[in-house]
């Protein structure tokens, strides 16, 4: 998410314009511009692993455990993104599967890969699905005063070089 920005279209496949909205996704921009041109260089096999945000029932902060505790709770649902953020999300085990994947993967040089559910996202759908998946009474309440954009990356090419079969958000 962080490389693409506010996506033009969406699914978000891999060649889509990069445009990061703050220094963390211009910096993942330098990284994957380094590591393209060390490949071209040095003939190296490289791949660049597109992730969404990724989410476990370990990491106690961010939005995700914000909404889940909330709406366990009975509590209002705040979405506060200081900017129209476009998101994505993955669990943690289900990230680890794609890395596995790909380091097993006898394919040379797949350059950039998304990797993630493939499921259209944004904070507001999120916090809906938590709060239906918990029968919860809580509100949702955009503090922001914008709407955030739907995101969806495009997983077809991991599901045809590394046989990317994800499970979805709803069962996660």
């Amino acid at each position: 998410m962080a490389v693409y920005g506010n996506p033009e279209r969406v699914p978000v496949d891999e060649m889509h314009p990069r445009h990061p909205l703050d220094a963390y996704g211009i910096a993942k921009c330098v990284a994957e511009d380094i590591v393209t041109s060390a490949t071209e260089e040095k003939d190296l096999d490289t791949w660049i692993m597109r992730l969404p945000g990724l989410f476990s029932e370990e990491r106690p902060n961010g939005a995700l455990y914000n909404f889940v505790l909330n709406a366990a709770r009975g509590m209002q649902l705040t979405i506060g993104a200081a900017q129209p953020t476009p998101w994505e999300i993955l669990h943690l085990d289900d990230a680890v599967e794609g890395i596995m994947r790909v380091m097993r993967s006898p394919d040379w040089r797949a350059g950039v890969i998304n990797v993630g559910y493939g499921e259209q996202m944004n904070l507001q759908s999120i916090a809906e699905r938590i709060v239906t998946r918990f029968k919860s009474c809580s509100v949702i309440k955009n503090t922001t005063g914008f709407t955030h954009p739907i995101f969806c990356m495009d997983i077809g090419k991991a599901r045809t070089l590394i046989n990317w079969p994800p499970t979805t958000f709803d069962r996660r």
